[in-house]
Formats: structure tokens, sequence, C-alpha cells
């Protein structure tokens, strides 16, 4: 197999506000013999993964991406260009100097703008080249396969893409000076072999720095050039670790009268371990979330967390997300007056065949206020038992009824 000699640089710079924060650089000379695996996703903007990695969750992070491809380009070949009129030493070789030769505007990339979007709000709560799953981050790709060879990141507290250019940058004389300094950041922007670059910002306010922006670098050729739009107060769903994840639910405050309905509020408190962290993110859950009440005849709970007061007494309300689990007990007051509001999953008809059975998967809103029934018009046809079990006895036609409370649904039935 033909292998890849690559450089993989990897350097982190902070500013809050004024002050600069202490920053690290790391630059590995790595053999790849393979590429590294990919993960598939779905969407240009909010990235979303198909599966989760083992030991990890999926949650949901709040924040807007800014959009500034052609402003980033301008200030990025700008220092490209400068770099070699003024003859800085060249990264790629320590005995020679740049010239006006290797000059090469770099080029704005789709695909690794996709990758810099889900890596800029990964590092907004997780600080670090590794990822929150726990994977690197060159273990990121694009729809179309695309991959990072060297990623740059900042943090700020601005509201645009260009101050963490100009923080990578400011690297610009440890460089020249060879001070043994952080340069990682100024050499990625003017090395010539980067052809390609995508940028992403993402501001999210309960982040320990609003801004995050990282700048995931290419060699390679011929990559699409599009340029994504601004996002606003969208939730990026990002992997992370179960290790770093507390559940919590928030205690109801009040007593719940019966017929009356409160929304439970369950997410997850992350904090991730990575180089710079001092906060702890209340993140939603967007895997699956199976909601249970301990007494149903109290407190009902539908499949989104709302709660509805039945009857007076108290229940235990409880959110399960994977391995994680939380309960809260909520006290009714008065009587139920709680009525069903919708059945779901009633087709219109069926068809099936003599002698086979098949589930009606009827649902009652809010859940368990209201017992279901099943009836049918004709049991010599099609007979059907207490679970909603049909099955079919002899050719003809029957009617199905499913019931709850005072509201009913139908499903005509033909056995062929």
């Amino acid at each position: 197999m033909k292998r890849k000699w690559i450089a993989l640089v990897l350097s982190v710079s902070v500013l809050a506000g004024t002050a600069a924060v202490p920053a690290f650089a790391s630059e590995m000379q790595q053999e790849i013999s393979e590429m590294p695996a990919v993960e598939t996703l779905q969407d240009h903007t909010l990235a979303e993964t198909d599966s989760v990695e083992e030991n990890c969750v999926l949650v949901g992070l709040k924040g807007s991406y800014l959009a500034s491809a052609d402003a980033a380009l301008k200030r990025i070949n700008e220092i490209r260009k400068e770099a070699c009129k003024q003859g800085i030493q060249d990264p790629r070789d320590p005995n020679r100097k740049l010239t006006m030769s290797d000059y090469v505007p770099v080029k704005w990339s789709s695909d690794l703008e996709y990758i810099a979007r889900v890596r800029a709000a990964e590092a907004s709560v997780y600080m670090d080249h590794q990822r929150p799953n726990g994977t690197m981050c060159f273990s990121q790709a694009s729809p179309n396969g695309v991959e990072s060879w060297g990623e740059v990141l900042a943090w700020n507290n601005s509201n645009d893409m260009i101050t963490g250019i100009d923080q990578w940058y400011g690297e610009k004389q440890d460089w020249v000076k060879q001070t043994g300094g952080v340069t990682g950041h100024y050499t990625s922007m003017i090395n010539p072999n980067n052809l390609y670059v995508g940028l992403a910002t993402f501001i999210c306010p309960d982040a320990d720095f609003k801004n995050t922006t990282s700048g995931e670098f290419s060699f390679e050729t011929g990559l699409d050039e599009g340029q994504a739009k601004a996002v606003k107060n969208k939730v990026q769903k990002i992997q992370v670790q179960n290790q770093d994840v507390k559940a919590y639910m928030e205690p109801f405050k009040e007593k719940l009268a019966s017929s009356k309905t409160v929304q439970a509020k369950f997410y997850a408190n992350y904090r991730g371990s990575g180089f710079y962290q001092s906060r702890t993110h209340k993140l939603s859950f967007e895997d699956t979330v199976e909601w249970s009440s301990s007494n149903p005849k109290v407190a009902a709970v539908d499949e989104k967390g709302v709660v509805t007061g039945v009857s007076a007494g108290t229940a235990k309300i409880t959110a399960k997300c994977g391995v994680f689990e939380e309960s809260r007990t909520i006290r009714v007051t008065g009587d139920a007056k709680v009525q069903v509001k919708k059945i779901k999953g009633v087709p219109k008809k069926k068809t099936l065949k003599k002698g086979k059975k098949w589930s009606i998967k009827a649902k009652a809103t809010p859940k368990n206020v209201a017992k279901l029934t099943y009836k049918s018009s004709d049991k010599k046809v099609a007979s059907v038992n207490g679970k909603g079990v049909v099955k079919a006895k002899k050719k003809g036609k029957a009617t199905i009824t499913i019931k709850a409370g005072s509201l009913k649904k139908t499903c005509k039935i033909t056995v062929k």
C-alpha cells in the first residue's frame, strides 16, 4: 500500500478580551498507511452523525454559525503574500526563505468548511484537538469523504471570524525569530503546500469563550469551492463521552392541579476534560428519552416529558436516555378531569391473508389517562384481543374499533 507522510499541525490560540491565556502547540510527523475512520454526515450546516461511538451520547449545543468566507480568504492571502514578500522562513524547509514564486492564493473548500463547523461547535465545549467523543480531530470527514490534514483553533469573545485569524497571525514574530514559541497557526496559513482552507466560527454565549473559530487545511486539489450560509440559533448535535456527563432533572417547584400540565426538564450537565475548561455546560439529550410515571393514576407523562395531573397524590417522574436516568417527585392536587386528546397509530384500513396476525400500534395522548380497548364488528372474519392483536380468520370484511376515554378510531380489515 502506498504510504503518505504528512505533518499534522495541532495548535491552539486563546484570547479572552485583551488578555492572552497561555496557549500550547504540538507538531507531529505521522506516517499514515491507512486513512482515518470517517463519520458519515447529513447536512452541511448542522452535521449529525449516523451512529454514536461506544460509551458516548448525542447531545445538543445551541449556537450560531457566522459566514465570512470572502473576508477570511482575503485576510489569509494577505498574510501568505506578506510572508513571501518579506522572505519569511519556509515552513517546509528550515534552510530556505519564501519568495514571491512561492505565493499561491489559498482557496475556500466547502468540505473543509463542513468539517470546521463540526469542530468549532465541539471545541466550544471541549477545548482540545481531541474530539469530545474521544477520537482525534482528523476522524471527522465531509459527506464527500474529504479530510482535513491540519487544524488550528482559536477562542475569543468577538463577534467575527477575523479575530481568530489575527490571533494566529500574532505568532509571526515567534516564527521569524525562532523563539520556540507557538507558531503552528501562523505556519499553517503561510505554507504554500496548503491549497485549500475551510473556516468556521461558532458563537455560543454559554461557552467559556463565546467565539470558537476552527481552521481546516488541505493540500488536495480540485475541491469544491462553495460557501455555507450563516445559521442562527440552531442546535448542533455532537457526541460526548458518557464519563463527562451527569444527568439532571429540574425539581418540580409547585404542586400540579388535576388536568393541568407542566414540562419536565431533563438535560445533560457536561464538563469536558480538554485543554482549558472551567464551566459545566447544560446541553440537551438528543438521543431518545424515555419518560415514565410511577403512578399514572396520579400523574401521566407523555413521550415529550409533558406531565399531566390526573388525581390527588404523589408520583415519581423518571427520564431515561441510554445509561442516564433521573427522577423527581411531583405532587398533584384536586380531582381528575383529564381527557384523552387523541389516538395515534391506527391506519384507516388493512388487508390480511387468512390465518395471519397483525398488531395495531395504537397510542393515546396523554399517556396512561385511559385504557385502550379493541372490538371487532365480526369476530368470525377478524378477531382482536385486548392488546390490539388482530387475527384474520376467514375471507370477508370487519371493522376494528379502538377506544380510549371518549375518543375512538376505526380500522377496516379485509381478509383475503
